[in-house]
């Protein structure tokens, strides 16, 4: 077992909030939601994925590892809509998450406060790197595409006969 600190209170309150806002703006989940890929429930889907990092959060001892919740969100977004994330996005996610838990340990609620007042702009779904206000600059993928830019970010489905739906913005196969 190792040192870890645990959220309680006002932190706790707010990282769940954080985790909440995150899962909901990654393109993964808005186009499975989107296209119903869980089915006519794809939006409880969304949600139980939600309060299921949660739980993780509240059940792991730490020390907190990214490649244990990246697994554990790419097998949560398996799970309830049938795709395999090959884009990296879930280890974005995982490191966003990992931050923002951080912060809320230290009392700093900046990011998670952005995260809040950028839920109320309809339809405005920003990459994460532009709220989190990381200490120091994301790594740059070459092999990742910007999903803000003209490029795709590539989700597949697991299901033999996928077809491909794409956007301006995001490249996804479709389960059928």
């Amino acid at each position: 077992m190792g040192d870890y600190r645990v959220l309680q209170g006002e932190s706790l309150e707010a990282f769940n909030e954080g985790i909440s806002h995150i899962l909901n703006r990654w393109s993964a989940v808005r186009t499975a939601v989107d296209s119903m890929w869980g089915g006519n429930n794809s939006h409880l889907k969304a949600q139980e994925l939600i309060a299921d990092v949660c739980s993780w959060f509240a059940q792991t001892r730490g020390p907190f590892y990214i490649d244990d919740l990246k697994t554990f969100i790419h097998e949560g977004m398996n799970d309830a809509f049938d795709l395999e994330i090959n884009d990296g996005s879930d280890q974005d996610i995982a490191g966003a998450l990992l931050f923002i838990r951080e912060e809320c340990l230290n009392g700093d609620f900046r990011n998670i406060e952005s995260l809040r007042d950028a839920s109320h702009i309809p339809n405005f779904y920003p990459r994460m790197e532009e709220f989190i206000e990381f200490p120091f600059p994301p790594p740059e993928d070459t092999d990742r595409q910007n999903i803000n830019s003209s490029e795709s970010t590539i989700v597949e489905g697991t299901s033999a006969n996928n077809s491909v739906y794409e956007t301006n913005s995001d490249s996804v196969n479709q389960p059928s």
